[in-house]
């Protein structure tokens, strides 16, 4: 079973986190554990190191949207596999139609504007991860997933 970072940052384990506070806990727990901290005793600092690389990990995985999602299904035992395909053929539809207008962009406007339909799109994806995880339906938490994946990736392609 895998870490499990929300009980690690201290917060409810649920889709929808404050990540301000994954931030503040992040500083005190960064604080307490920090290696040099233990420069005294070489076991503790080499267990502080590792505990730093986790806390790293964990706020990494808590901050991104994309990642918490698969985090979440994972502490279920459900990996989702990073070569995983959609089996949704309007979504992929989307996907040709989004590559075609990325591709044809000339202008800044014309790319701003696509990005803020993917934008648009991906918080559409998050809140019905949201609600397909709360209602445990996992083969549809699954492909939300896969979707986010592919807006997540379109939007970092422009950004």
């Amino acid at each position: 079973m895998p870490e499990n970072y929300f009980a690690v940052y201290g917060i409810k384990q649920q889709y929808l986190i404050n990540k301000q506070q994954v931030e503040a806990n992040y500083l005190k727990l960064q604080q307490a554990l920090h290696p040099d901290n233990f420069t005294r005793d070489t076991h503790m600092q080499k267990l502080a190191t590792q505990k730093s690389a986790m806390i790293n990990a964990a706020r990494i995985t808590l901050l991104c949207d994309v990642l918490r999602a698969e985090h979440l299904l994972e502490l279920q035992g459900n990996k989702v596999a990073t070569d995983a395909t959609l089996d949704d053929k309007d979504f992929l539809q989307q996907q040709f139609v989004w590559n075609m207008q990325i591709n044809e962009a000339e202008t800044t406007l014309e790319k701003q504007t696509i990005q803020e339909d993917l934008a648009n799109e991906f918080n559409n994806l998050t809140s019905q991860f949201n609600q397909t995880y709360n209602a445990k339906c996992l083969s549809d938490s699954v492909d939300v997933i896969l979707k986010m994946r592919f807006v997540n990736k379109l939007l970092t392609n422009l950004g």
